[in-house]
């Protein structure tokens, strides 16, 4: 039998000769003319991660965002059986970045018993979520929670990492996953992805006219475009009021809800990372973006290129 690569391993790829064709010696290219010719070569390889210790996993967005914004960060998570419990333990590395709130809009979360805790002083966070025995969360994959961060307006260029870490409470919490009985009933760390919020300094002329209240809705061209992996799209409201900013595809199905709340009168930006609505990556194309409030409807096109 064959053994598989240890941990650590790297494999070469390199040019050779093809053994089946004596005439193949090395990699050739060839223009219209039958000219061959030796390109340069650079030498690859790959190298051998360890297995994680579980296919079930969780995995935060990662973000651009401007000082002064609010950035909504996707928690995501995939299991193979049914969980009677979540424990989600973050930790954010900037107090640039400040806790605002969690919500369980559009999540595989809707229907556990949820708790909340923040400690913007050691920058952590717990979100307990409980099924239950007889209403597991079934195996699947997809959002949990979004948390939601203010971000400094004095704020400098930065990047702040979102982490799994112990949320230090007397008993102690960490980022695990609790089986039912009938499922195994073990409790277990999932697989872990860190994210991050890229901050980007406000320019002077932009904090002075985030005071100004908008004579009319608009909904401005997401930036950048073509975009790979995320955009941000912005958009101005003169009044408060509820609105909805969906993205869909090609045949007007919707692809991804950004927002669909009251905000008030002013400036407002929104990252949309190039997932679905179950936390999955969306694929090259065309898309639009729908900026819905009161009797204003206005879209846009934009492409994600990979």
């Amino acid at each position: 039998d064959i053994l598989p690569p240890a941990a650590g391993t790297v494999i070469p790829i390199d040019s050779t000769s093809w053994p089946l064709h004596s005439h193949i010696k090395e990699t050739m290219l060839s223009d219209k003319n039958a000219n061959t010719y030796i390109p340069q070569f650079v030498k690859g390889s790959i190298i051998v991660l360890e297995a994680p210790p579980t296919y079930d996993s969780v995995w935060v967005d990662s973000v651009g965002a401007i000082a002064g914004d609010q950035v909504a960060i996707g928690i995501y998570g995939k299991n193979e059986e049914d969980i009677s419990k979540i424990d989600l333990t973050l930790s954010f590395s900037s107090d640039n970045l400040l806790y605002n709130d969690v919500i369980f809009d559009q999540s595989r979360s809707l229907t556990a018993q949820r708790v909340e805790e923040a400690n913007q002083g050691q920058r952590n966070i717990h979100i307990g979520l409980d099924f239950g025995e007889d209403t597991p969360l079934t195996p699947g994959r997809g959002l949990l929670a979004t948390v939601l961060f203010d971000i400094e307006l004095s704020a400098q260029d930065e990047l702040v990492v979102i982490d799994s870490t112990s949320y230090l409470v007397p008993e102690g919490q960490s980022l695990e996953f609790h089986q039912t009985s009938a499922a195994g009933g073990q409790t277990f760390a999932p697989y872990f992805t860190a994210g991050y919020v890229d901050i980007k300094s406000a320019t002077d002329a932009g904090e002075e006219d985030e005071f100004i209240l908008p004579n009319e809705y608009s909904l401005a061209q997401n930036n950048p475009n073509p975009f790979n992996p995320s955009t941000k799209i912005q958009f101005e409201l003169p009044r408060a009021g509820h609105i909805r900013l969906t993205v869909f595809n090609v045949l007007g199905q919707t692809v991804r809800t950004l927002c669909d709340e009251k905000l008030p009168g002013g400036k407002h930006s929104v990252i949309f990372d190039g997932r679905n609505n179950n936390g999955g990556k969306i694929a090259s194309g065309i898309y639009f973006y729908r900026l819905e409030a009161g009797d204003f409807t206005q879209s846009k096109k934009m492409i994600l290129l990979k």
